[in-house]
């Protein structure tokens, strides 16, 4: 389970035993329903909660509990396909990684809103790079935000060293990013 703002969203893991293409995986990303239709009240709840500062699983407790949801009403929101990618490592060995190979969201969901309300407009792949590298250009991404008109922005790498902790790099890119982002007139 993962919790937005305005919703609680459901991740299924398909993986296929004997696949017709490169693509071995399947992420299927569910809205969960709500009870008697009445989405307002879950935003609400998951509003209130975050602003109390509750973990998402005391969240996700409280949305099943008060009995605000009803997976009976779950509404697919998309799907992110993985296939493997392939790399050396240090030592020469060759290790297998996922790597995302394509997003699908429903188009209910990419016209949902203006980006306020975090829905995701746009799945872009914007930098690609080495096995040990990749050059990106923060005003770039801001650049682009500005012509989506988003919110917010979400953004992701395939990190191939299978290291779950960012590197000096990492955080040094991320900040950059930050301050990239948190700029205004």
């Amino acid at each position: 389970m993962a919790i937005c703002s305005d919703a609680l969203y459901e991740l299924s893991q398909l993986e296929l035993i004997e696949p017709d293409d490169e693509i071995h995986t399947y992420i299927t990303i569910d809205r969960v329903g709500a009870a008697d239709d009445d989405r307002a009240r879950i935003t609400k709840a998951i509003v209130k909660l975050t602003a109390q500062d509750a973990s998402d699983e005391d969240v996700i407790k409280h949305l099943f509990d008060s009995g605000y949801l009803d997976e009976t009403r779950n509404v697919v929101a998309g799907r992110i396909a993985l296939r493997s990618y392939y790399f050396y490592d240090d030592a020469g060995i060759e290790v297998e990684a996922p790597q995302i190979a394509g997003v699908k969201v429903e188009r209910g969901f990419q016209q949902q809103g203006a980006g306020h309300q975090h829905q995701l407009l746009a799945y872009e792949e914007m930098f690609q790079g080495t096995v040990s590298s990749i050059e990106a250009h923060p005003w770039v991404l801001v650049y682009r935000a500005l012509q989506l008109n988003v919110a917010a922005l979400i953004v992701g790498y395939n990190h191939p060293s299978f290291l779950n902790e960012p590197s000096r790099s990492d955080i040094a890119k991320t900040g950059r990013l930050k301050r990239h982002l948190s700029w205004s007139l």
